[in-house]
C-alpha cells in the first residue's frame, strides 16, 4: 500500500469482532486473489488490500491507471459480503466505533456515545478509528487519530476557559 498515490481511493470495513489470527491468513489470501482479478469495464485495476489489527479490512485502489466504477466497486462489496457470510461476522455496520484503550481495539455503537464520554472511557486523546475516510492520504494521516481531532469531537463535552 506504501507505493500507492495519495488520491487513491480507499474503503475500510471493520468487523463486528476479531478475526482469529488463521481466519486474518485466510483473508490475507483471498483479498490478493480478489485485487489480483479486480475489473473496471474489463480493465485491471491497481489494487491491493489489508487486514489491520485482525479486525479491519482495507481495500485500495490507484486510479490513475483505472477508475473504480460502479460495477467494480458492486464486485467489491459482493466480495465483502461473500467474507460476512463465510466468517459469520458483520462488516458494514457503520454504527460501529472502534477505538483503542492500550493495546486493545475496543467498540460501540455510535449511539452509546453518551455513555462512554460521561464514564471517561472517552476522552478527547482517546485513538479512534475513522473509517470514513476515502484516500490514502486520509487513511496515513486520519484513520487513527485523537477524537478532538476527529468528527467525533462533537460529542465531547465543550472547554469552557
Amino acid at each position: 500500500m506504501h507505493h500507492f498515490p495519495p488520491q487513491s481511493k480507499v474503503w475500510v470495513y471493520m468487523a463486528d469482532r476479531l478475526f482469529t489470527d488463521a481466519e486474518t491468513q485466510a483473508l490475507t489470501n483471498a483479498i490478493a486473489d480478489f485485487t489480483a482479478q479486480w475489473t473496471a469495464h474489463n480493465m485491471q485495476l491497481k489494487a491491493t488490500g489489508q487486514v489491520y489489527f485482525n479486525r479491519f479490512i482495507v481495500l485500495l485502489v490507484d486510479e490513475t491507471q483505472a477508475g473504480a466504477s460502479g460495477c467494480s466497486i458492486d464486485k467489491s462489496v459482493h466480495f465483502i459480503k461473500q467474507i460476512e457470510e463465510k466468517l459469520g461476522v458483520s462488516l458494514f455496520n457503520r454504527q460501529l466505533i472502534a477505538y483503542k484503550k492500550g493495546e486493545d481495539i475496543n467498540t460501540f455503537l455510535l449511539g452509546e456515545v453518551d455513555k462512554y464520554v460521561a464514564n471517561g472511557e472517552l476522552t478527547p486523546e482517546t485513538v479512534f478509528f475513522n473509517n470514513t475516510v476515502t484516500t490514502k492520504q486520509q487513511f496515513d494521516e486520519q484513520w487513527q487519530q485523537p477524537i478532538a481531532q476527529s468528527w467525533m469531537k462533537r460529542y465531547l463535552p465543550t472547554q469552557t476557559t
